[in-house]
């Protein structure tokens, strides 16, 4: 009876040990720009729409070519038409409470972007974009070149 109270003992001392902490595992963040002049010489890239939490149907698309020294971009998509659509415009980076916010405007005369977006940035592959009217989240990542958009 001794070795059983002792085995059941030891089962209940591993099985505690064993759970965690109830605290959050921080997800795993890249280092972060430090003023708006990072923020805008890391956004220099080619970046492509890869994940969107309202979904991204097959075949769908969107490029990104930024130039954070001048703020201007321009955009290759076919979010809300069968055909691509080409726009180019500026953008401003901000930093608020050490967070780095995205607007923008277009050049076409449609004017301003409809949101401004909060940037998170991950291990300085990856941009997302969070929708400051919807939550919505956009995750761009780094691809270096422009594919053949046609």
């Amino acid at each position: 009876m001794k070795r059983l109270t002792y085995l059941l003992l030891t089962l209940a001392v591993v099985a505690l040990s064993a759970c965690n902490n109830d605290e959050p595992t921080p997800r795993p963040v890249g280092p972060q720009p430090s003023d708006e002049k990072m923020s805008a010489e890391f956004i220099t890239d080619v970046w492509a729409l890869w994940e969107w939490s309202a979904g991204l149907a097959d075949g769908i698309y969107c490029y990104m070519v930024m130039d954070g020294e001048s703020g201007r971009y321009e955009m290759w998509d076919n979010l809300s038409s069968m055909y691509s659509n080409h726009t180019t415009g500026s953008f401003t980076i901000t930093k608020v409470d050490e967070r780095d916010y995205i607007t923008g405007t277009y050049d076409n005369g449609v004017g301003d972007w409809n949101d401004s977006y909060e940037l998170d940035i991950f291990n300085f592959e990856y941009i997302d974009w969070i929708s400051q009217t919807t939550g919505e989240v956009m995750r761009f990542k780094r691809i270096f070149e422009l594919p053949e958009i046609e």
